[in-house]
């Protein structure tokens, strides 16, 4: 760690070594085997070095980085993005671990690992977050793969060593497989969404001239930027202080984000115009393929003519003219977003209680051990 701690030495076997990089500062030392971690194990953009890195620089506020770095030897095999921060839960604030985002339920956000691996750094990182020397008592970690390492160590660890666990409700996160052409695409989204984005593109044409480009020059995707900053500011989310240029301090993340991904020309951002005016706005991040959606927005004047699913309809066959293989709109599948042709995967959350009296009083103001999370989640 920044203050020169032993490495924890895990007594789980095999035996690892996990270091602790408790300071923005000393992050550039995982750069290299978090790069390579995250391509083997083909995490979400999200889990990755240069979302994590911009997050700590521009995002991470009052709360502590808490990244764990697993090593066999000399060879680092997993990454825990985690930061420390008080929770509220009722009248209290907690100390509690969680992934590093702002509310930790990111989709996406996750350990990464090799994938020979994974098993061993699940058990090793429940060993570390539980030890009874911990400032925290409350862990809480999003995005579990159900039967994935983590939820078999996590109810292992029930089973064997009664492990204090509360299952949250589980999310299903929103994938579509991409098609080779935007008419099989197209042809795969639910009949009411087909029908409304040819109405409302239909309308709009008969307003004015209409016009949706995908910007990703590297030259031009800081100006687009700011272009979406100020359709966020017309929207609804704008008058509720929620867009994404909300803050000077939200507005800088997104600068930074999108100036270190258009440097590989992996910054995506889709505008939607009407007669020269920008009405619509989508901004994303490509990745192995991948099309990851981050924020969508419209002006609330042009509510009528669905802005925003137009301007999605045109991301998405963006993604196919690029042989993107999938998209992620990085929310929970909702009705709406299953009108895409989105493939619901499931998602479990849990939260774990040290063994502390103040993890044990928690624990049990929870309720105890929830109901059983696969058997729990939807359809």
């Amino acid at each position: 760690s920044e203050q020169g701690a032993e490495p924890f030495r895990t007594k789980t076997k095999p035996k690892m070594t996990i270091d602790v990089i408790d300071h923005p500062s000393s992050l550039s030392r995982l750069r290299e085997a978090w790069l390579e971690l995250e391509e083997v194990d083909g995490a979400s953009v999200v889990a990755g070095w240069d979302f994590a890195s911009t997050w700590c620089r521009r995002r991470l506020g009052s709360d502590r980085i808490h990244v764990l770095a697993f090593r066999r030897g000399s060879e680092c095999v997993g990454i825990a993005p985690l930061m420390v921060a008080p929770r509220k839960m009722g009248p209290l604030r907690i100390p509690t671990i969680l992934y590093m985002t702002r509310n930790g339920f990111v989709p996406g956000v996750r350990v990464i690992s090799r994938p020979d691996c994974a098993a061993d750094v699940a058990r090793a990182m429940l060993e570390y977050l539980l030890h009874r020397d911990r400032a925290w008592s409350v862990i809480r970690l999003n995005n579990i793969s159900p039967e994935g390492a983590l939820d078999l160590a996590i109810r292992e660890g029930e089973r064997e060593q009664g492990l204090l666990v509360h299952h949250e409700a589980p999310e299903c996160a929103a994938t579509i497989e991409v098609e080779e052409s935007w008419e099989k695409l197209f042809a795969r989204f639910r009949e009411d969404r087909r029908r409304t984005v040819r109405k409302k593109n239909k309308d709009l044409e008969e307003v004015g001239e209409v016009s949706n480009r995908c910007i990703t020059d590297p030259g031009a995707v800081s100006t687009a930027l700011e272009t979406c900053f100020d359709i966020a500011a017309r929207s609804w989310q704008g008058r509720a202080g929620t867009c994404i240029g909300a803050s000077e301090v939200s507005r800088d993340f997104y600068r930074d984000l999108f100036e270190s991904f258009a440097r590989t020309q992996r910054a995506r951002i889709q505008i939607l115009s009407l007669d020269d005016r920008p009405i619509s706005f989508e901004v994303a991040l490509g990745n192995r393929g991948c099309h990851h959606s981050l924020k969508i927005g419209f002006d609330a004047a042009y509510r009528s003519f669905a802005p925003g699913i137009l301007t999605v309809a045109a991301a998405l066959r963006s993604a196919v003219e690029r042989g993107d293989r999938r998209a992620e709109l990085f929310h929970p599948a909702t009705r709406s977003k299953l009108s895409w042709g989105v493939t619901a995967t499931p998602s479990l959350h849990a939260t774990l209680f040290t063994s502390s009296l103040t993890g044990r009083l928690l624990h049990a103001a929870r309720g105890g051990r929830s109901t059983d999370p696969v058997a729990a989640t939807p359809a």
